[in-house]
């Protein structure tokens, strides 16, 4: 098992964040699916199951969007972790959390049989386990990590927030082939004020005795993004405006004032299947010269540092459809113009900026046809509706 450790300093903040949340007046039938009863609807199904000194806090809410599994979290009370299994004395909830081969518990979670095996009390710090997170797109990235933090929102009760650390159970496959995942430090920037560690293979953990050891599925949980059209996609979600606030204050990012229009490159040589190739804009060089577009072109040597205080500087972004114009989660004010080969199904950009109370503007159009006059056209009419 690879294993991944980042300290955490505090989620104190996260207290605000809620507050915020109340403070937003969404109907109903989107505060269910997105806002305040939400995060309600997660705590009040809080139930805790005692063995000897251990205990287990199961939540588990029913998704209002039909198609999505149940919001879980699991908060284990005084846990003695050591090497790469937990030990709790709670032996039947294994059974219950089972998952499949995707159980993240059992590949984790050890039984004590006996009293002596469970801490009388341990000390006030919190160990929470993430499963397994696609960092390779901004887009998988924050469906990940915006579910998480609804999550966290709905449990902070449960959790010592001043004494944190995160456990990834997982690394991406392909940062072992030595690909550089900058888009994996923002479990720590957002949550942690101390430095990034890795622990290799072969690192084994000593005997250390948690109060609180937190499970947050990956998988099995839902998301409030989602790249489809559903019957929730005009809700403003007060969670992801929290979320999107939370993020700049953690992020560091300042209030610039600043015009910029910013063209999200995409590079031709990336354009392997054909789904890239036909989002590929062959004359974008010439779009952004002439017009006089500031140019975002990231890719796995730019940290996260330098991507987001890059698009902090934007007061528009534009570009063809891709995960790059997620990049907006980092822009004072949200505003896109995205440029679509043809009508897609896909609506990540759009359902983010209808989540984020953003601006955007989707063109649906053949890239071939692309020129400077209808690009200036374009920027002018997302101006007209955004500023």
């Amino acid at each position: 098992m690879s294993i991944d450790l980042v300290f955490i300093g505090s989620l104190a903040s996260l207290f605000s964040m809620q507050n915020l949340i109340k403070s937003y007046d969404l109907s109903p039938r989107c505060s269910k699916f997105t806002g305040r009863y939400l995060i309600e609807t997660i705590k009040k199904t809080r139930r805790e199951d005692k063995v000897w000194n251990s205990s287990v806090v199961i939540y588990d809410a029913k998704s209002v969007y039909v198609d999505d599994g149940n919001w879980m979290a699991y908060v284990f009370k005084n846990v003695m972790v050591q090497n790469e299994f937990m030990t709790t004395c709670v032996d039947y909830q294994r059974r219950l959390m089972k998952n499949n081969d995707n159980d993240m518990v059992a590949k984790y979670l050890r039984n004590g049989r006996f009293q002596k095996e469970c801490p009388k009390s341990c000390s006030q710090k919190t160990l929470i386990i993430v499963d397994t997170v696609d960092f390779w797109n901004w887009w998988w990235v924050l469906v990940t990590v915006s579910s998480h933090y609804t999550l966290l929102l709905s449990i902070l009760e449960d959790i010592n927030a001043e004494n944190i650390e995160i456990l990834h159970l997982a690394e991406d496959s392909r940062e072992k082939k030595g690909i550089k995942m900058p888009l994996r430090d923002i479990y720590h920037v957002l949550f942690s004020t101390k430095g990034n560690k890795r622990l290799d293979k072969t690192t084994k953990f000593a005997n250390v005795c948690y109060s609180n050891v937190v499970l947050l599925p990956t998988r099995e949980n839902p998301s409030i993004l989602k790249n489809i059209h559903h019957k929730y996609d005009n809700c403003v979600s007060s969670v992801m405006i929290s979320f999107h606030i939370f993020f700049r204050r953690q992020m560091n990012l300042q209030s610039v004032k600043s015009n910029k229009i910013c063209w999200v490159y995409r590079k031709h040589k990336i354009a392997i299947t054909s789904w890239q190739k036909l989002r590929h804009i062959p004359q974008q060089d010439i779009l952004i010269s002439e017009v006089g577009m500031k140019t975002l072109n990231f890719g796995k040597h730019n940290s996260l540092r330098d991507q987001l205080d890059s698009v902090n500087e934007c007061k528009l972004l534009v570009g063809a459809h891709g995960a790059g114009l997620n990049l907006a989660i980092g822009m004072e004010k949200p505003a896109l113009l995205e440029l679509t080969p043809g009508v897609i199904s896909n609506r990540n950009a759009q359902n983010l900026m209808t989540a984020l109370n953003g601006c955007v503007n989707v063109v649906p159009i053949k890239f071939s046809k692309i020129n400077t006059a209808l690009i200036r056209n374009y920027i002018k009419d997302t101006k007209d509706k955004c500023f």
